[in-house]
C-alpha cells in the first residue's frame, strides 16, 4: 500500500473516531435523547427536552400540526403542558383561539423525525379534534353530545374510555383513526386516500362517503347503514 493511500485512510478513521466522541460528549452534556432542528436561520441546533407549562384555559377543542405527539385527557382542571427540545423553546406556538388550543411550531421550523416535541393535556370537556401531518393524539375519558374529527396527512387518533351520542369524522391520506373502545351513537363518516377508520357502534345510524383505499372497519349493531363507496374503499362489520 502506497504512503498517501495509508495517510488518507489514518485521516479518515481519525475524523471518524473525532465525529464519535463528540457525539457522545453531547448526549452525556445534554442528558436526554438528541434532536435536530433547523431554524428559519439556516441554524442547525441539538439539545434536550425541557418541560414547559403553559397557562391556558378555557377551551374544548384540539388543534395540532407538524410531526408531535399529544395525549389527552379528561380532568376537572386545565393544563396544557409540552416536552420540547431546547432549541426549539421560543419557537413553539401555542395558544387559544375561541374555544381551541392550538399546538405548532411557527413558520420555517423544521425537525429531524417524529417526536420531536410532546404535549399532555388536561379538560373537562372535548368537542373537536383537528390534526395535520404525522401526529399522534390519545384521548381517553370523554364523553357527551358530540364529537368531530378532522384529520389530513399521515395522522393516527386513538380515543378510549368513553362514548358520545354523535361521531363527525373527515380524513384524508394515510389517516389512522382507532374508536374501538369509544361506543358512538350514530356516526358520519368522509374519508379519502389510503386510511383507516375502526368504530364501535352503539345501534344509531352510520352513514358518509369512503373514497380511494379507505377501510372502514366496525363493531356492535346499527339500526341503518348508509355510506357510499367509490373505488377500492370498503367497509367491514367485525363480531
Amino acid at each position: 500500500m502506497k504512503d498517501g493511500t495509508k495517510i488518507l485512510i489514518g485521516i479518515g478513521a481519525g475524523v471518524i473516531v473525532v465525529v464519535i466522541a463528540a457525539l457522545v460528549a453531547a448526549r452525556l452534556l445534554f442528558g436526554g435523547s438528541l434532536r435536530t432542528v433547523t431554524l428559519p436561520n439556516g441554524a442547525v441546533s441539538v439539545g434536550r427536552e425541557i418541560v414547559t407549562e403553559y397557562k391556558l384555559a378555557n377551551f374544548t377543542k384540539i388543534d395540532g400540526s407538524g410531526a408531535f405527539q399529544i395525549a389527552v385527557g379528561q380532568a376537572s382542571d386545565y393544563q396544557v403542558q409540552l416536552r420540547v427540545s431546547r432549541p426549539l423553546q421560543d419557537w413553539v406556538d401555542v395558544y387559544v383561539a375561541g374555544e381551541t388550543l392550538h399546538i405548532g411550531l411557527k413558520p420555517g421550523v423544521t425537525v429531524a423525525g417524529p417526536g420531536i416535541y410532546r404535549a399532555t393535556i388536561t379538560m373537562p370537556r372535548l368537542t373537536a379534534i383537528r390534526t395535520n401531518g404525522a401526529a399522534r393524539v390519545e384521548f381517553a375519558g370523554f364523553s357527551g353530545d358530540g364529537l368531530t374529527i378532522d384529520s389530513s396527512g399521515a395522522a393516527t387518533i386513538q380515543g378510549s374510555g368513553g362514548r358520545y351520542e354523535r361521531l363527525f369524522v373527515d380524513s384524508s391520506g394515510a389517516s389512522v383513526i382507532g374508536l374501538t373502545d369509544l361506543p358512538v351513537v350514530d356516526a358520519r363518516i368522509r374519508s379519502s386516500g389510503a386510511g383507516v377508520v375502526r368504530l364501535s357502534m352503539s345501534g344509531g345510524a352510520l352513514s358518509g362517503e369512503l373514497s380511494g383505499a379507505v377501510r372502514l372497519l366496525y363493531s356492535g349493531s346499527v339500526k341503518a347503514q348508509d355510506v357510499r363507496t367509490s373505488g377500492a374503499a370498503v367497509i367491514t362489520r367485525r363480531q
